[in-house]
């Protein structure tokens, strides 16, 4: 019983999160977190692994224990049971329901083979999802419209044109410089595709006509509702880059995070829980901003990033956020519905309308 309770706890587990990776595997792969949460994903298998072999050793002793104190003695009664039948004291019908019943060993066999085929079954689900964390799609393919120039200092978008369906297009010939070392607003009516815009930058969604030229393809990003998972708070900012001391008490003090830390019982080792339920919004997209800065990005992408917040809460990120990017010579570009956040850029962009 006990075996089988760690069983299903580290089954749980596992499924907990391959879910979270899955889900949120653009996060991770913008900030190349993808060797970390292989790790943590190959540990978590590794557990579910052993907790399932202890039930298959316990299985296969209750199969061996069943050869010698039941096998063995059925053998001889069923031989006796045919001597039976052979001088006509006993029926074929009798002994045939006899040799059914004397078998128990027989359902043992088959939960054993069972537990076997699901390590199996496990062995190969985890190669696919380990396969899929550690599948790079942001090679640039200048089939697909991407190339990669790093001799230049800018990123462009060259006629691009991309939709979903046929009827509907997105975005139409659009074009856009997103000049090094400038803060850029891209601004436009919900649907009008600056959402798309990010993805298309990211290598997430691929342009129907038109080119995409990087200067790199180091880009942090930013969504409106920033994952944050269930490691420490120094985890989820340094992801997959090297800890440097120096530099993640710069970033902490830039993010303005100082004060949010020192409450916590464990400072910056404290542990998110599920959800982030025990942080607030500002404090988790406080935490997302400081990745972003952490890692040593080219670009960094701000998609409607603060839109979920307060006035004030909203008001004070951006402005932390804008005077570390100037300080640090750092580009940026900020998707916003709001004309007030638009205005702190060096430039704006208009979607769906005049540029």
């Amino acid at each position: 019983m006990q075996k089988r309770v760690e069983f299903s706890r580290r089954r749980g587990e596992l499924n907990v999160l391959t879910t979270d990776i899955l889900q949120n595997i653009q996060t991770i792969k913008s900030f190349n977190a993808q060797d970390m949460y292989l790790k943590k994903f190959d540990e978590a298998y590794e557990r579910l692994y052993i907790a399932n072999f202890a039930g298959v050793k316990v299985l296969a002793n209750v199969v061996a224990s069943s050869f010698f104190t039941t096998l063995i003695p059925t053998f001889l009664l069923v031989f006796f049971a045919g001597r039976l039948v052979l001088n006509n004291q006993l029926t074929v019908a009798l002994f045939i329901t006899y040799t059914l019943v004397a078998f128990p060993i027989g359902g043992w066999l088959k939960v054993l083979s069972q537990q076997i085929a699901s390590l199996r079954q496990a062995y190969a689900s985890e190669k696919v999802v380990a396969d899929f964390i550690s599948y790079d799609e942001t090679k640039s393919n200048e089939e697909d419209g991407y190339s990669l120039n790093k001799n230049d200092e800018h990123f462009y978008l060259t006629d691009v044109t991309f939709e979903y369906d046929q009827k509907s297009k997105v975005l139409d010939k659009f074009n856009a410089v997103i000049k090094k070392g400038k803060i850029t607003a891209l601004v436009g009516e919900s649907g009008s595709g600056k959402s798309t815009i990010a993805k298309l930058l990211l290598n997430l969604q691929k342009p129907c006509k038109g080119s995409i030229t990087l200067s790199s393809d180091k880009i942090a990003y930013v969504p409106q509702n920033s994952h944050l998972f269930p490691v420490s708070i120094k985890e989820n900012i340094i992801g997959g880059s090297a800890y440097d001391s120096k530099k993640f008490k710069n970033i902490i003090r830039a993010a303005k995070l100082e004060s949010i830390i020192a409450t916590l019982p464990e400072a910056e080792d404290t542990i998110i829980e599920e959800a982030a339920r025990n942080v607030s919004g500002g404090q988790r997209q406080r935490i997302a901003f400081a990745r972003a800065l952490y890692f040593d990005s080219d670009l960094i992408i701000l998609d409607e990033a603060t839109s979920g917040l307060d006035a004030k809460t909203e008001n004070e990120l951006m402005l932390d956020f804008i005077e570390h990017i100037r300080n640090t010579n750092k580009t940026a570009l900020i998707i916003t519905h709001s004309g007030h956040i638009a205005n702190m850029a060096d430039a704006i962009i208009q979607v769906g309308g005049k540029k």
